[in-house]
């Protein structure tokens, strides 16, 4: 039986059994996407580039239909994709889509 669980900044699953001492990584499928606080009201979305083909979408209402990809595009910085983004007066969900 599994004695541990842990999640690392990418997104991997760490499983350690008490019995055998081995420890096991589960890649997941999908990416987490941080928010961080920046400068002024500025806002840094980041997700780990192990993952690819995801792309960042925004919507101002969670029931949305319509979600329309975030801009600017993003860059690589290490080992993640970022955006920066202005915090305005109203709401704004993000996603990752693939």
């Amino acid at each position: 039986y599994p004695v541990s669980f842990g999640e690392d900044e990418m997104g991997n699953l760490y499983i350690a059994y008490l019995v055998s001492g081995d420890i096991y990584r589960i890649q997941t499928t999908t990416p987490l996407l941080n928010i961080q606080r920046a400068a002024g009201t500025n806002i840094v979305l980041l997700w780990g580039t192990n993952l690819t083909g995801f792309t960042l979408e925004a919507s101002t209402n969670l029931n949305a239909s319509v979600w329309s990809v975030a801009s600017p595009a993003p860059a690589v910085r290490g080992t993640n994709y970022v955006v920066t983004n202005t915090v305005s007066g109203s709401q704004r969900f993000y996603r990752l889509r693939r």
